[in-house]
């Protein structure tokens, strides 16, 4: 499902990771193991501009 960025936030942006079918603290852990282990990261973002 797509969520149109910022279409549904309010006084900010925020983007959370993880996933419906996992236990809610899933990501948490995963992130947590991704500072302790790594001196550095990047990350790729697609977007898509809503009615453009």
């Amino acid at each position: 499902k797509h969520v149109w960025f910022a279409e549904t936030i309010n006084g900010g942006f925020h983007f959370s990771y993880g996933d419906e079918d996992l236990a809610p603290n899933t990501a948490n852990i995963q992130m947590t193991f991704l500072r302790l282990l790594s001196t550095e990261g990047s990350q790729n973002v697609t977007y898509h501009c809503k009615n453009s």
